[in-house]
């Protein structure tokens, strides 16, 4: 199928894309996964190198969670990580980043992307800085759809105060007035 590209304005120069063209797994050169329980709490656990969880097909990256018990790789039953005292999780799903392969300082991003909405979804598309720990070294949430508060679509600038502490800046909609698919958030 015919695809446009997203840049239509001569002042900006294409750096880097992702069309998502070879069905299969994304490029590893480009992208990486992380397996485990990762952030938040999520009773997901992130895997790696599963069709069930990521694959791309007729050009459309899909991630998909599944209600299923997973046994947790990195259990340590004498643990006080949260990450590692769950013996399994009650769900899989996978995510990808650009980490190690791609970094820009100024630039435009453009995506698309289509949100399922509905009770325990928090998809999302960020970005965070190469240097530092979080909080201090940045994040920008171009898109999170919060399904578990609302049906929420959220952008926010993360950063760390002279406390040392995430000082959030953040601006949302509610999903019940817009088609998340079909909208362009500028920050």
């Amino acid at each position: 199928r015919q695809r446009q590209m997203c840049i239509r304005d001569s002042r900006w120069q294409l750096v880097w894309n992702e069309e998502f063209e070879q069905d299969g797994f994304p490029d590893p050169a480009k992208w990486r996964g992380e397996e485990g329980l990762l952030r938040n709490q999520e009773p997901q656990y992130y895997t790696i190198g599963r069709r069930e969880n990521l694959q791309i097909k007729d050009g459309i990256l899909r991630i998909t969670a599944k209600r299923e018990k997973w046994l947790n790789r990195f259990h340590d039953p004498n643990s006080k990580d949260w990450r590692k005292n769950r013996p399994d999780a009650e769900f899989t799903s996978a995510q990808i980043d650009t980490f190690y392969s791609a970094a820009w300082q100024y630039g435009k991003i453009e995506a698309r992307i289509k949100v399922i909405a509905g009770t325990g979804r928090w998809p999302a598309f960020w970005t965070m800085g190469v240097t530092g720990r979080w909080p201090a070294q940045g994040e920008l949430d171009i898109m999170e759809y919060f399904g578990k508060s609302n049906n929420r679509i959220t952008q926010a600038l993360h950063k760390a105060g002279i406390d040392g502490k995430d000082h959030a800046v953040q601006n949302s909609v509610s999903y019940t007035h817009l088609r998340a698919h079909e909208t362009l958030m500028n920050l």
